[in-house]
Parts: structure tokens; C-alpha cells; sequence
């Protein structure tokens, strides 16, 4: 709150100043306008990026931030290679943390000279996902945890025996399906497998560095592991929890699959008590249920029980030779700042990028996924790690065929036929 004071009274000294010495000739200097590329045109997400606009227009009522729209990721991105190209880029435009970013790298203006007053207050895990040859090019303005499960309490509670209701293991995992299962709950797991990309979510977000572990999943995407053979456990994981799946999760979309385990359903053996999805999951779920009641949120069963959170993250990056330089850091400054990220975080639900004053505002389950990311038992998700030269959209194809049929085989000989693309 002092630096807006001070800023308004800088302001209105100036104006006064500038009062005093006007003539007839003199005309007021127009507003700094800046332009922000974004693909977010809808609900929480332009709600989000408003609340941030807003808060810079507190700090800096002299400039004008314009969201630019794009009808999505890749019209964005020919947007701003057109805007390069022409010499004209946008001020800042929107990427996800990791080769979505770095792909900009010589094509983004350096933060390093202002990083320094809030740098620390990030982990330096979301950070290194945004340095290109040691430059700081970007702001993490959320994370989202990928690797979130979501369990039904609600009749969980009425099953008895568990030797315990919510497994934190994959050995407990597979207990606990053994036993819901013998009560009658023969297909208690449930998400939505009509889209290719939430099933390699799931596959690759949690199942993976679930059963492998998040080093042996960092060191897969970053393109240096022996061969694809370290990855053979998660998928005969996978495999074997397949036939615990409800009927129709080919069938259902993302919104469809994460509703599904609250579903009451009147045949016993279809109904979902465990699903899986990031933490926008939960808030979907809180609108209609109630958290720690009828349901609630975790991370993924893990090798070891430990909490392991695995991100995302929602960024933007700064472009090299756009006009107003100091404007643009301002504004960079601004998005890494605590009242920016805290009113950003509060609108779009997820997690700020930094640490932050005040997580009142925060819903429940955000303060806890927030909580498990301070332990720094992190780890990138997979496209975050991994290079934007890698089809991913392929794999996504390929994984739900694998989760169709059971047969890892294609899935399997494409990570071999195109692992070298990981290091490019």
C-alpha cells in the first residue's frame, strides 16, 4: 500500500509541477498502451487476467494494458512469430512453463535486471522451467497441480473393512482396490477418456512418476535416460488397474470424468470412488459437493507415500524489442508481485507462483496443494519438461489406444523412435 501512496503523490506533484509551467501549447502526454497475448477468452481466465490488469492499473495509472486474444495456443503462437517478424511484438504473451516458453528464448527480453526484488520469493523449480542461457525471459503467474486425486469420503466411509481409506502407496493402492472391489465396488476409478490428452495426463502425470518416481521421470523427459525400459513399470501398472475402470470412461469428457466420481449411481459395481485430474478438479467438484465431506483431494499414491507434486504452470513472456521497455518491466514487475499474483490466483483458482502474504483468499484445497508444493517434493510435468520439438499430441493418440486395448506396444515403440527429438 505505501508504493501506491507514494506513486500518487509523485503524480500529483508532477501534475502540479507541470500546472504551473503549461502554456496553450502544451498537450497532455498520451497513455502508455501495452499489449497482452493471450489464448484465454473465457470465464476464470479472463476474470483472472482483468484482476491482474486491475492491479496494475492501482501501481500505474498512466498506462493501459490490452488483452490481445487468440482462439487458441496455436494461433497464438503464429501471432506472435507474425509480430516479430514485423517488429511490432506484443509487450508479453501467454505460454506454459517449460518448452512452451523456451521455445522463445531468442525471441525474449531478459527479466535478470529486475528479478532480483522478488526472485527469491519463487521456487527455483518453476523458475528453471523459464531460464533460457541463464536469462530469467519470463513470470510464472499460477501453477497447477497435475497430479491430484480425488476420492469419494462420502461412501468410502460406509465401506468396511479398508485397511485404509485413502492409500497413500501403491501398494496400499492395490489393497484398497482388492477390498473396495470385494465389497461390491468392482469398478471404483473413473476419468474422462473420450479426449486423448487427459488420458496421457493421466498416464504421464501421475502414473509414471507415481510408480517410477519423480527423478526417473525427470530424467526421461529431459531426453537422458538409457532407454524407454525404465518406464515399463508404470505401464504395467496401468495395465492392471485398467479393468478397475467404470464402463464408460471412453465415453466422457474431462468435465464428465471428474463429476462421475460423485455420481450416485444405483448399480454398486459402476460407482466411481476415486478420480483423476489437476487441481482445477477440485474446484469443479466444490461446486456442487463439499470439500472434506463428501469429498476430497490428494496427490497421486506414491512409490514411497511421500506427497510429490507434479506442475504446470500458466506463464508470459517478455518479447525482445517491444516498445516502452521500462512500462514492460513494470508490468513484469507487477505480475510477480504478491497483490498481483494473490488477485490473479483468487479469480482463476489455482495456485500462485510465489509465495504469498495472505492465502486466506485461497479455497481449501489450493492452500493444501500450495502447502505440499512448499515442501519441494517437486517435480515439472512432463510436457514441461520435456522439448515443444516432441509431438505430444501423437503420444496423447497413442496412450489412449494403449488404455483401449491394453497393448503398450505402439506407445512403447514411439517413445524409442523419437526420444532423440527430447533433446533438441
Amino acid at each position: 500500500m505505501r508504493s501506491i501512496v507514494k506513486a500518487g503523490i509523485l503524480l500529483a506533484g508532477v501534475g502540479a509541477m507541470a500546472a504551473c509551467s503549461s502554456s496553450s501549447n502544451d498537450q497532455p502526454a498520451a497513455p502508455v498502451s501495452l499489449e497482452l497475448a493471450t489464448w484465454w477468452t473465457q470465464g476464470a481466465e479472463v476474470d483472472a487476467l482483468n484482476a491482474l490488469i486491475a492491479v496494475h492499473k492501482q501501481l500505474h495509472p498512466d498506462v493501459i494494458v490490452k488483452s490481445v486474444p487468440s482462439e487458441n495456443q496455436a494461433a497464438l503462437q503464429t501471432l506472435v512469430q507474425s509480430r516479430l517478424a514485423g517488429g511490432n511484438p506484443p509487450a508479453a504473451f501467454q505460454a506454459n512453463l517449460g518448452g512452451s516458453a523456451l521455445q522463445w528464448g531468442p525471441n525474449a527480453q531478459s527479466l535478470n535486471s529486475i528479478a532480483g526484488s522478488w526472485q527469491s520469493n519463487f521456487n527455483q523449480n518453476v523458475l528453471d522451467q523459464l531460464t533460457f542461457q541463464g536469462q530469467l525471459i519470463g513470470v510464472p503467474v499460477a501453477l497447477t497441480r497435475q497430479n491430484v486425486a480425488y476420492w469419494n469420503i462420502k461412501v468410502l466411509g460406509t465401506i468396511t473393512p479398508l485397511t485404509k481409506q485413502i492409500p497413500t502407496t501403491i501398494g496400499e493402492f492395490n489393497t484398497w482396490l482388492t477390498e473396495v472391489s470385494a465389497a461390491g465396488y468392482t469398478h471404483p476409478l473413473c476419468f474422462g477418456g473420450k479426449d486423448a490428452w487427459v488420458v496421457a495426463h493421466v498416464m504421464f502425470e501421475d502414473i509414471v512418476p507415481s510408480v517410477v518416481g519423480k527423478d526417473v521421470s525427470k530424467t526421461f523427459w529431459s531426453g537422458n535416460a538409457a532407454s524407454t525400459d525404465v518406464l515399463m513399470p508404470a505401464f504395467d501398472f496401468a495395465k492392471s488397474i485398467q479393468k478397475y475402470l467404470v464402463s464408460n470412461w471412453a465415453d466422457m469428457g474431462m468435465a464428465d470424468g471428474i463429476d462421475k466420481v460423485m455420481a450416485a449411481e444405483t448399480d454398486i459395481s459402476q460407482q466411481c470412488l476415486m478420480t483423476s485430474m489437476g487441481d482445477w478438479g477440485g474446484a469443479q467438484l466444490a461446486g456442487k459437493n463439499t470439500p472434506g465431506t463428501d469429498f476430497t483431494g490428494t496427490g497421486w499414491p506414491g512409490m514411497d507415500g511421500n506427497t510429490l507434486v507434479d506442475f504446470g504452470g500458466d506463464t508470459f513472456v517478455a518479447a525482445k524489442g517491444a516498445a516502452n521497455p521500462q512500462a514492460v518491466f513494470d508490468f513484469f514487475n507487477t505480475m510477480a508481485s504478491d497483490q498481483g499474483q494473490t488477485a490473479f490466483a483468487i479469480k482463476k483458482g489455482s495456485m500462485p507462483a510465489r509465495t504469498i502474504s495472505d492465502t486466506s483468499g485461497l479455497s481449501p484445497l489450493t492452500q493444501a496443494n500450495a502447502a505440499d508444493l512448499a515442501k519441494n517434493n517437486t517435480l515439472a510435468g512432463f510436457k514441461v519438461i520435456g522439448s515443444s520439438n516432441f509431438s505430444f499430441d501423437t503420444l496423447s493418440t497413442i496412450t489412449q489406444d494403449f488404455f483401449k486395448s491394453g497393448d503398450s506396444t505402439a506407445v512403447i515403440q514411439y517413445l524409442k523412435d523419437n526420444y532423440s527429438l527430447l533433446k533438441q
